[in-house]
């Protein structure tokens, strides 16, 4: 409920604003309980850079959504001593920024809509952040990069992917941060990674339902 009335309060009666807030805020929410996960799979997965302007009357353009995700990152960063997310929020940043130059397109968002963005932000995720339960914590980023270490070996030995032991504290949002790690420095090798994950994946399922 203190989502819904910050979200009435930040529109000003404007319902493409309301619109706008309710979809930036499904992009936060995602980004902070899946971790950088969410924005890998939204920026290089399901955004198209070559309509990274087009507006609808429910959701805001690609380049609104990537610049509130990347905030959000930002915010759950600084709020850790190591800035854990800092590589790869400018990784996906310049991604990101490539793809649009590489599309012939040389589009910004203008200062007037990033002030506005930056006032959402802080706002909704400053609620938000009042949930620490549901946050996706530094420490079980840090297991990620360790999944991303073992593969990355594999990867640069152009070995078959191993299937890493699963700790108990290794979850699947885990091995899907670890595998986007894998899939940013290794692109042109998405089905072996995908394979890997899956099986990672199968193994934390099968020790989960024995516990």
């Amino acid at each position: 409920k203190p989502i819904k009335v910050m979200i009435i309060r930040l529109s000003l009666n404007d319902d493409k604003k309301r619109a706008d807030l309710r979809e930036l805020f499904s992009d936060l929410f995602g980004t902070y309980t899946m971790g950088p996960a969410f924005a890998c799979a939204c920026i290089l997965l399901n955004f198209n850079p070559l309509k990274a302007c087009e507006e609808t009357k429910s959701h805001p353009n690609f380049l609104k959504r990537v610049y509130f995700m990347l905030k959000g990152l930002e915010k759950m960063s600084s709020e850790e001593v190591m800035d854990p997310y800092r590589l790869i929020i400018e990784n996906l940043h310049n991604i990101w920024s490539e793809s649009i130059l590489a599309s012939n397109q040389n589009i910004t968002i203008n200062d007037n809509t990033k002030l506005e963005l930056d006032i959402w932000i802080e706002d909704l995720y400053s609620e938000l952040s009042k949930y620490k339960a549901i946050k996706y914590s530094v420490s079980s980023w840090r297991i990620a990069v360790e999944l991303f270490a073992e593969w990355n070996e594999d990867l640069k030995a152009d070995r078959e992917l191993s299937t890493p032991s699963c700790s108990e504290k290794s979850s699947l949002k885990d091995v899907l941060n670890a595998a986007w790690l894998c899939l940013i420095q290794y692109s042109d090798r998405d089905k072996e990674i995908a394979r890997a994950a899956k099986s990672l994946c199968m193994a934390i399922l099968k020790r989960d339902t024995k516990t």
